[in-house]
């Protein structure tokens, strides 16, 4: 009963205040106006599944792929992922809808409420919003994958604690992100929780993306590519994936020496693909005095430096594989993210130091540490690169194969119940 009562709150007191701050808030209005575009479709689905943003939604895709048989209702939290509703809207068994935060009648038209208790509920990470605990509550088999703690103290916070613990526990299994997270998990009272796994799906769908290389046959390039690249070892082929312009005083004099003498070949994949931050980036390299630029766009691959500035979207996780050293952005900004890729392409992976907010480093630092450099003084990169030149491992076949096993068997199991 506790979950109904706490629903009640959330709608009696969420209803005022929506009702009191739609005409005041224009983020509130797109919010709503968002949901409208996107409404619940009534039906009879089987599995009801929750991601929030992209990084959730790369969770569940093999889920997606595997499960044929059921009609499933994805719902989505982010704006972020709407330009990905026109592709998704045409796997036959998946209807696509955001889930109405904004609505103020418990048994709407547009409320979860109206629609049928799945028979399976699957979440990814941490959106607990109240509608979505009574499902999972109520349906017969709840799941929350890239289950963490990660940021979150619970142990020295009482009544915290016991709350997320009641949270956790309304789900029969959860996928710990990371080794640190299956143990924080039992240490804060999940210990005898039998259905506690740690493993996070996207390990087997990078491993399975980087052999088949499909986005990268897609753009015809390949053998260009492997032209510009194929008299450079791996230990002298450096890649900047998710690069940020804050970060460019990691081109120090010692860096483009070797670039000028064609002793380093470089790829730089910046976050941003347009727009002002792309511009100046590839305004920074296209001034290089003595440098030799390859630029890569849906034009194709044209030049034939040993920099290559890289606009075409979706190839960075199939570039990584061919590079001995990779240096991911984001670490002297917000947070790192995005680890995974490179550590199952690359022999070395170096980031800043802000990664509070990655499960991926925690995976890395926890298995396999030595692999993960950390990067505090942006100019000390290369110099760091160097001395680490041949101490480097490359990823373990077996190792990935054990992956794409494990992989593959939780998958059935999860679809088949």
């Amino acid at each position: 009963m506790k979950w109904y009562f706490f629903a009640f709150i959330r709608y009696s007191l969420g209803s005022f205040l929506l009702i009191l701050f739609y005409y005041l808030s224009a983020r509130l209005r797109r919010r709503r106006s968002f949901e409208r575009r996107y409404p619940l479709k009534k039906g009879k689905y089987h599995v009801w599944i929750h991601v929030s943003s992209e990084g959730e939604l790369e969770q569940v895709l093999p889920y997606l792929e595997a499960n044929k048989k059921d009609q499933i209702l994805l719902l989505i939290t982010s704006e972020s992922l709407e330009k990905k509703i026109p592709i998704l809207d045409q796997v036959e068994n998946v209807t696509v809808s955001v889930i109405p935060l904004t609505n103020i009648l418990p048994f709407g038209r547009f409320s979860l409420f109206s629609l049928e208790t799945p028979d399976t509920f699957i979440m990814v990470r941490y959106d607990f919003f109240l509608e979505l605990l009574l499902v999972a509550f109520n349906c017969s088999r709840s799941i929350l994958m890239s289950a963490t703690l990660k940021g979150k103290n619970l142990e020295a916070h009482f009544i915290k604690k016991q709350i997320m613990l009641q949270i956790y526990r309304v789900f029969d299994l959860l996928f710990a992100a990371s080794p640190q997270d299956e143990e924080k998990f039992r240490r804060i009272g999940l210990e005898d929780y039998q259905k506690l796994v740690q493993f996070d799906f996207r390990h087997g769908q990078i491993i399975r993306r980087q052999m088949l290389k499909s986005n990268l046959h897609k753009t015809h390039c390949f053998q260009s590519f492997e032209g510009l690249i194929e008299n450079y070892p791996r230990e002298r082929r450096l890649i900047l994936g998710s690069f940020w312009y804050n970060e460019m005083d990691l081109i120090n004099e010692d860096l483009i020496k070797d670039l000028r003498e064609r002793e380093l070949f470089l790829f730089v994949a910046p976050h941003k693909l347009k727009g002002g931050e792309w511009e100046r980036i590839e305004s920074f390299f296209n001034n290089l005095e003595g440098v030799n630029i390859s630029h890569w766009n849906h034009l194709g691959l044209k030049g034939e430096g040993n920099v290559v500035l890289c606009q075409v979207p979706g190839l960075l996780c199939e570039i990584y594989p061919f590079f001995g050293h990779a240096f991911v952005g984001g670490g002297h900004g917000r947070s790192v993210h995005s680890l995974l890729e490179p550590y199952w392409g690359c022999e070395q992976i170096f980031c800043g130091p802000k990664t509070h907010r990655s499960t991926e480093a925690d995976f890395i630092l926890d298995t396999n540490p030595q692999k993960l450099h950390i990067v505090r003084e942006l100019d000390s990169l290369y110099s760091i690169l160097k001395s680490q030149e041949g101490r480097g491992k490359a990823p373990d076949p077996k190792e990935k194969e054990n992956i794409l096993q494990k992989h593959q068997d939780l998958l059935e199991e999860l679809v088949n119940g």
